[in-house]
């Protein structure tokens, strides 16, 4: 954020040096979801701190290529690059940082979308993101607890590139570990047909998938913990790396399933 900060600070002071001949800025992306960055001098020749081309590509969603020559700069990238992009427009004007504080987002990388979408045909898939590394592990050892809507901690996401990039800088402020989580579909129409039998239109089928009874906390809210065979691991989009859970299984089915929905109209 602060290299768009920068940026209007850099912009408000060419307006006042040379109101005349403003920079023209165009911050856009195309219809493949990559940003385009153009920020045109005009008549006016740049001198810019640094005179190159850089093109570094390392797939078709980790890539970016910037271009500093005559009047004009041109940056373009895939969808996590737009902070890099700005940051290299800094250094072509020599108000480069002293130390980049950019961290290269791994999140679209062949890697780990492969590790979210591998069953993506016969499951459903729920990504939690949150900032510490222990926390991740706890739900991977334990499983995932929340209170009152599964949905507003856990997304629901599909294997599409605009969908995927818009959740993922929607949640990216909770934290750079990832929790993926997996139900499969057959498992979830089978608890979800069981509800509609009932019309039970308040309970979740994500309540029901826990390994014991819901709890009520002191603040008088259902805190439910889905079984932790639904955790597939997690992820670090910063650093790439990836856990996997060594007892996942996205079918697994168990009689405590079925209670807890008695527990649940009971209640």
């Amino acid at each position: 954020m602060d290299d768009l900060i920068w940026l209007q600070d850099w912009f408000t002071d060419q307006i006042i040096k040379d109101p005349d001949n403003v920079p023209r800025i165009e911050i856009s992306t195309d219809n493949k979801s990559n940003w385009i960055v153009v920020i045109d001098f005009g008549n006016k020749s740049f001198d810019f701190e640094q005179h190159h081309n850089v093109s570094k590509v390392k797939s078709g969603s980790d890539w970016f290529t910037v271009s500093a020559v005559g009047n004009k700069f041109i940056g373009q990238g895939d969808a996590s690059k737009l902070v890099l992009i700005l940051e290299k427009f800094r250094e072509t004007v020599g108000h480069g940082k002293k130390k980049s504080k950019f961290k290269s987002d791994k999140f679209f990388s062949s890697a780990i979308r492969d590790f979210i979408f591998e069953e993506e045909e016969n499951s459903k898939i729920f990504l939690h993101y949150t900032s510490e590394k222990r926390i991740a592990e706890k739900i991977v050892q334990e499983g995932f607890r929340f209170t009152s809507s599964f949905d507003k901690t856990a997304t629901e996401i599909k294997n599409d590139t605009i969908d995927l990039n818009y959740n993922h800088y929607l949640r990216k402020p909770f934290g750079e570990h990832v929790i993926v989580i997996c139900i499969s579909k057959r498992l979830y129409r089978k608890y979800f047909n069981l509800l509609n039998q009932g019309i039970y239109v308040d309970i979740r089928v994500e309540e029901l998938l826990c390994e014991s009874p819901f709890r009520i906390s002191e603040e008088q809210e259902k805190v439910f913990t889905i079984h932790k065979n639904f955790i597939k691991g997690y992820f670090n989009y910063y650093e790439g790396n990836i856990v996997k859970n060594q007892t996942y299984n996205s079918e697994y089915d168990c009689p405590q399933f079925e209670k807890n929905l008695n527990l649940l109209i009971e209640k």
